[in-house]
């Protein structure tokens, strides 16, 4: 739906049936973030300040702790703006009701790389919620997390360097992700998406999609677009099948602008990808 959309946008220049593909894949799928990012983008465009209100006040609804903060501000702002009553947006944004302490990822033998920090290996671990070890956690400072309530996320902006200590409780409660050999060719990139309409075409359900099928009374095929060593499969409407080559070229151009090349090992070491699993879910 979202790549339907897109086609209506940037393709055919059909705006109202391009923010009904985006609104009917957000409502399947309210944190899709594709999704959300075209609905916001329309309703900027449009100057519709109460359409971006209510839709910042549904992601602070799903969200949690300092997440939901920021929702819950950005909803009450453009509610103000747009001449709207809110004023339990902002005391929401000000106390969320509840936080939760989560470990987003370990990086491991970081490198400077143009600038940029590096790590040398993937991320092995899932998103863990470590809220139990927030009173035992020191760091180098001595001090460990002393926020008051509602501010965890704001104390948190301030870098702070692990002990061994911190490392040695922290570690034992991620479980590592299996580690999956991706097959040769170009990466697959899409993302999983199985809320939608249409067939999710992710590694893992592309083999499970058909090559044709029909909704809505619209048929619709597969569809691949490459660069920078990358595969993009969409659906594709019949009636632009003949438009197919330059849909094929913008998404083309889209992904080089966005895509760096994939790096190649340096001498001496296997290349990650041939070892980890790819971003594309």
């Amino acid at each position: 739906l979202v790549e339907q959309g897109r086609i209506f946008e940037e393709q055919l220049s059909r705006a109202d049936q391009a923010r009904a593909s985006y609104d009917l894949a957000l409502e399947s799928e309210p944190t899709y973030a594709p999704a959300l990012l075209a609905v916001e983008r329309l309703a900027h465009t449009a100057g519709d300040l109460a359409r971006l209100a209510d839709l910042y006040e549904t992601q602070a609804r799903l969200a949690e702790g300092a997440d939901a903060a920021f929702w819950w501000a950005r909803s009450a702002r453009f509610a103000m703006r747009a001449g709207l009553d809110k004023v339990g947006a902002w005391a929401r944004a000000v106390r969320p009701p509840s936080e939760a302490l989560w470990l987003v990822a370990v990086l491991e033998s970081l490198e400077e790389d143009d600038g940029a920090w590096r790590a040398s290996k993937r991320n092995r671990y899932p998103i863990t919620d470590v809220s139990a070890l927030r009173g035992q956690l020191k760091f180098e400072s001595g001090t460990g997390i002393q926020a008051k309530p509602g501010a965890l996320g704001m104390s948190l902006q301030t870098p702070r360097v692990l002990t061994p200590s911190d490392a040695a409780l922290l570690l034992p409660v991620l479980v590592e992700k299996p580690i999956r050999k991706r097959p040769p060719g170009p990466v697959h990139v899409n993302q999983h998406e199985p809320s939608l309409s249409l067939p999710c075409l992710c590694y893992r359900c592309i083999e499970a999609a058909p090559q044709t099928l029909e909704r809505d009374g619209i048929k619709f095929f597969r569809s691949t677009a490459e660069a920078q060593e990358r595969i993009l499969w969409f659906w594709t409407p019949e009636p632009l099948r003949p438009e197919l080559p330059e849909l094929v070229k913008s998404i083309q151009a889209s992904m080089l602008k966005k895509l760096r090349p994939i790096r190649k090992p340096k001498k001496g070491k296997a290349p990650a990808a041939a070892t980890t699993e790819e971003s594309d879910d």
